[in-house]
């Protein structure tokens, strides 16, 4: 089911597998460490910025300006986090 989440919006594809397994969790009776908690906070604010940076990008690249690269850039370092993660 994850996989199909992921597809609303991948953009922000955290933030709807994390509800999924938050769901599933509370049905469960299952409680993560504080710091896997911590971790799924960090994750979905990354992917939170990720998404305004790809906001900006766009309106920056839709008025011609220089500047949409460097969120591109931004954005993928971001990305990058995810791969490691």
């Amino acid at each position: 089911i994850l996989h199909y989440v992921h597809r609303v919006n991948e953009g922000i594809a955290p933030h709807y597998s994390i509800a999924w397994v938050k769901t599933l969790e509370e049905m469960m009776g299952i409680r993560l460490p504080e710091r896997s908690q911590a971790i799924r906070i960090i994750m979905l604010e990354l992917s939170r910025i990720a998404e305004h940076l790809t906001v900006l990008h766009e309106i920056c690249f839709a008025l011609e300006r220089d500047e949409h690269r460097l969120f591109l850039d931004l954005r993928e370092k971001i990305y990058e986090l995810f791969e490691k993660y």
